[in-house]
């Protein structure tokens, strides 16, 4: 508390000589320091909780979010898996886009310099586009097993727009994690193998979610549809 009180009359001395650059510093640096003393420690997670509906880390994917499964019992014959996209609609560069664009657009208004103008209309023009691609990309990806009737994958844009394949419960041979290899990462989806048809039927081949959250779902699938134990 010392240090940050020392800190403030310093912010303050420095204000009144107009160094506002410096000042701004000094201010950013007891920020720092008060988050730094005031954070909280993250809570651990629930161990009493089953596998499916902890929400784990999305390997490979940085800092652009983490991302689960969960999972919706509705009775002892049916059951419901999804997982939502890593990044929501909005990202961080499409934040900085639109605050850069409406920065450009306040300096032309001030300064009346065309150049300001041709940067706020090109960062407004490039996140939009990139929004409207957004739209078409995977929001959330979902299967609903019910015991001896069928299987439902559904897939759910950013547009709205839905996609659903319902499977019967008796074509359905077996239930895999099939695995891909691409440029430069391994991916995993469950598939379905159907009688009589050489061609499998995919679930969540859109977001791709590792290994470990993954086989929870293998085996609760597997439990319902052939009564083997889910653990």
């Amino acid at each position: 508390m010392v240090v940050h009180l020392d800190c403030a009359a310093s912010l303050r001395h420095l204000i009144r000589s107009d160094s506002y650059v410096k000042a701004f510093c000094a201010w950013s640096h007891v920020v720092a320091l008060t988050q730094h003393h005031a954070s909280p420690q993250p809570p651990s997670p629930r161990a009493d909780l089953h596998p499916a509906v902890c929400f784990a880390p999305w390997e490979g994917m940085g800092n652009h979010g983490e991302s689960g499964i969960s999972c919706r019992t509705i009775s002892d014959d049916m059951k419901e898996y999804s997982i939502a996209a890593c990044d929501g609609f909005f990202t961080r560069l499409d934040r900085v886009l639109f605050s850069g664009s409406l920065l450009c657009g306040l300096l032309f208004f001030l300064f009346r310099i065309r150049v300001f103008l041709w940067w706020s209309t090109g960062f407004f023009a490039f996140a939009s586009f990139r929004l409207l691609l957004r739209l078409s990309t995977v929001k959330e990806e979902s299967i609903l097993i019910v015991r001896e009737l069928l299987v439902q994958v559904r897939t759910r844009y950013w547009s709205g727009q839905e996609t659903t394949e319902v499977l019967d419960a008796h074509q359905i041979e077996d239930v895999i994690i099939n695995e891909g290899i691409t440029m430069h990462q391994v991916i995993y989806y469950l598939a379905f193998v159907i009688k009589g048809n050489s061609k499998l039927v995919l679930a969540f081949s859109h977001v791709f979610p590792r290994l470990a959250i993954l086989h929870p779902v293998y085996l609760g699938v597997r439990s319902i549809l052939f009564g083997e134990p889910a653990a």
